[in-house]
Formats: C-alpha cells, sequence, structure tokens
C-alpha cells in the first residue's frame, strides 16, 4: 500500500486519531449491510488492512460468536490494534508473503475496508486474484469510497482544488481515490460470481455537521502541500462560515461491493 505509509509517525498519529471516529461513525450504517453481504455470527472474518482495529473491535462486539484475524503490513498499526482487541488474533503481512497468507488461510469471509483505494492495480489485481482462486468458498467484501461523489453546498472551489490534488498526490504513489464505483466492474473481470452493490450515503444532515466535518475533514486537508496552505485556509473558513447555514451539506457515498470466489454461492 504505497500511497499509506504509516511508518511515517506523523501519518500514524494523525490515523490513530481519526480512524476511531470514522469507525464510530460508519460501522452502524455499515453492520445492517454486512448481513446482506454474507455476515454472520458463525462466521471466519479476515480483515485485511485491518489498521488501529477499531473498527474490527466494533465488528466483534455485533458478531461476538464469530472468529476474526487482522492483518496489515504496518507493525506500528498492529501494536495499536492488539491493544483494542486483547485476545483477537493479528498477522503482519507484506506483498511478498500475502498471496500465500490468503491461500492457506481459515476464513470464508475478506474484507477490504479502505484497503484498495491505496494499493496498486498489481497489487489488487493479485491480491483478489489470490482470494479468487482459493479452494475454500470465499465471500470477499470491499468498502471504498470515490471522491467525485463528493457534494458540498454552497460549492468551494478550495476544497474542490484540494481533493483533485489528493486525488493526483495518490494515484501518483500508485493508489485510486475513485476505485468504489469501479469495484463491481472489477470484481466482474476477475471472474467472481454473485457481485451485490450498496450504496452508504453519509451526510451531514443526518449525523450532524461536526460529525462529518471531523471524518470528511482530515482526509481533505491531509492531502495538502506547503504551496497548498492557502487552499488550507480557505477550505477551514468554508467549514465554519457554513456550520450554521441550514442549506449548507456536505455528503459522499461509500461502495460496499461483495462477491463470490465460487458463482454456486
Amino acid at each position: 500500500m504505497l500511497s499509506y505509509d504509516l511508518s511515517n509517525h506523523d501519518l500514524l498519529e494523525r490515523e490513530v486519531k481519526r480512524l476511531p471516529l470514522q469507525a464510530q461513525l460508519l460501522f452502524p450504517l455499515e453492520a445492517p449491510l454486512l448481513k446482506r453481504h454474507g455476515v454472520n455470527n458463525s462466521c471466519s472474518l479476515w480483515d485485511i488492512g485491518c489498521g488501529d482495529g477499531s473498527w474490527l473491535h466494533l465488528f466483534r462486539s455485533a458478531f461476538p460468536t464469530s472468529a476474526t484475524t487482522g492483518l496489515d503490513r504496518s507493525p506500528e498499526i498492529l501494536a495499536c490494534a492488539r491493544k483494542q482487541n486483547p485476545g483477537a488474533r493479528f498477522l503482519l503481512v507484506d506483498e511478498k508473503n500475502i498471496s500465500e497468507v490468503l491461500l492457506a488461510g481459515d476464513f470464508n469471509v475478506a474484507l477490504l475496508r479502505f484497503s484498495l483505494q491505496h494499493m496498486s492495480p498489481d497489487t489488487i489485481t493479485r491480491i483478489l486474484s489470490t482470494l479468487r482462486s482459493r479452494k475454500a468458498s470465499t465471500r470477499v467484501i470491499a468498502i471504498d469510497g470515490d471522491d467525485h461523489s463528493f457534494v458540498f453546498r454552497p460549492t468551494s472551489d478550495a476544497i474542490q482544488a484540494l481533493l483533485d490534488a489528493k486525488g493526483r498526490k495518490q494515484a501518483a504513489q500508485g493508489g485510486d481515490r475513485y476505485i468504489g464505483s469501479k469495484l463491481p466492474e472489477l470484481f466482474s473481470r476477475l471472474g467472481f460470481g454473485s457481485i451485490r452493490l450498496d450504496c452508504i450515503s453519509v451526510n451531514s444532515k443526518t449525523i450532524g455537521w461536526d460529525t462529518c466535518r471531523s471524518v470528511i475533514g482530515p482526509v481533505i486537508l491531509s492531502g495538502a502541500d506547503s504551496a497548498e496552505s492557502g487552499l488550507v485556509d480557505r477550505a477551514k473558513t468554508w467549514f465554519e462560515e457554513n456550520r450554521e447555514n441550514e442549506t449548507a451539506v456536505m455528503s459522499a457515498l461509500i461502495f460496499m461491493v461483495s462477491a463470490s470466489n465460487t458463482t454456486a454461492l
């Protein structure tokens, strides 16, 4: 995941603050849909790119008799995940051993939650193809965003410029901030079957302005460099000026797509 290097201490510090907020906001929206995508109390789920374990902690509470394993390439973030999930199993993986680990894994649900956007196309193809080729019946669930789905009203040229800049930077590092809407076609092209799509709307009108800002704001602002400091100031001003504006809206879509490695499922 070249576009997400948690050996960078500053990034790690920011993510350890942001990821729990993201999980607390989104998990209640995701949980009912997970059941439609093959998750239940008897499943064995591997969370590929589990991060700090905040989401996995909530999942284990909602599905207490399921078996869970978290995988990540960052030993620093896995240390945080272990603290949040005493007794849970975690595996340190990298691009060299991930295919072997996934082929031998004891799971029937593989989750890639906001992971694919940080991977290069070759890595995505290798991981999904490995999951597709498993002998064990496996449901693969991908949850990711698409920056094209962001809506800010009133419009903000500064926020749009920051989003565009972040997309370019992530692409230059191998990632894709627009992958969410591409997931059904990606699964189909790689030979998966029983593809299901659900879209989750995250909207300031329903979850509150400050809550929405706490999750979306850092994502937008984190991609700025020193040359874009003026855009950051203008974006922060937009958030503040529109906080009490009853007609103001910020929203985005999250795409939950699942597929089976056997067409019989």
